[in-house]
């Protein structure tokens, strides 16, 4: 199993599991520590969770091309860089606009690290091994998920500030090991011709109207819901959530990944689906 991936495989899987550790240590925490602070409402801080999910939408749209304008491993370390000191500025927030700026600054550079993270992998696996690869890292961001609310439970209940620099740390952590030990796997052809934001809307409208996928990602987002019903209506929602993958897969057939929509469309296949 080692032999089989290269070591930069190996050390990008080690730096997934303290990043991720080290951002879910805070996250699940971050609206009541926002609310305790604001003196808010629970209905008005989690507004601030819509400027996130937002501005990362934006982010992912742009980050496609930015990877393959810029490199994987430069754009890559930007975004983990950006977000390391997002979370240090939720130390010194005091207003509600401070977090709606932190928020949208944390949005716009967390899908470049994780895009930039399949790019290279894609770039350094071979189509055969890329199903197990990805398995790896989905399994390996599951740890860190696991583990890192535990510690956030333990560690949040004494100070918050230790909380948001220990993810700050673990995600510069990460950069360093990018911007220092990673290569670039990007092959630069200096006669292609890069998509512009305008041909790149076209192929996520293209995307959109294809039924067939539009109707996979309409399931697994009512899927998602699930964890939040019982009884049959939580039951039938399960069942329909596990069709949603061979709607994907019908989506991907028809419309090929190596010749239609660009990597950052199907990004999140490889974050969301178990």
């Amino acid at each position: 199993m080692f032999k089989k991936y290269p070591p930069q495989f190996w050390l990008m899987l080690l730096g997934l599991i303290i990043s991720t550790t080290g951002t879910t240590m805070v996250w699940p925490f971050l609206t009541i520590f926002a609310s305790e602070r604001l003196s808010l409402p629970m209905t008005a801080v989690t507004s601030l969770m819509s400027i996130n999910s937002l501005s990362g939408l934006t982010a992912s749209i742009l980050a496609g091309s930015l990877v393959d304008r810029f490199g994987r491993k430069s754009v890559m370390a930007v975004g983990l860089f950006g977000t390391a000191v997002a979370y240090l500025g939720y130390i010194y927030a005091g207003s509600y606009w401070h977090f709606a700026v932190l928020m949208l600054t944390s949005g716009l550079f967390n899908p470049l690290y994780r895009l930039g993270s399949d790019a290279i992998l894609a770039d350094m696996l071979s189509p055969a091994d890329r199903v197990q690869g990805y398995s790896i890292f989905r399994m390996a961001r599951n740890i860190g998920v696991a583990l890192g609310p535990i510690l956030g439970g333990i560690v949040l209940s004494s100070n918050y500030n230790i909380g948001f620099m220990g993810a700050s740390a673990a995600l510069t952590f990460y950069g360093l090991i990018t911007l220092f030990f990673l290569r670039e796997t990007l092959v630069r052809d200096p006669n292609a011709k890069h998509e512009n934001l305008k041909e790149q809307i076209q192929v996520y409208c293209q995307a959109l109207t294809n039924k067939p996928f539009a109707h996979g990602w309409r399931v697994y987002f009512d899927g998602n819901l699930c964890c939040f019903d019982v009884g049959p209506a939580g039951c039938l929602r399960q069942t329909e959530f596990r069709h949603c993958r061979s709607h994907l897969q019908l989506a991907a057939n028809h419309e090929r990944l190596d010749g239609g929509f660009p990597a950052s469309v199907y990004h999140t296949d490889h974050q969301a689906l178990p």
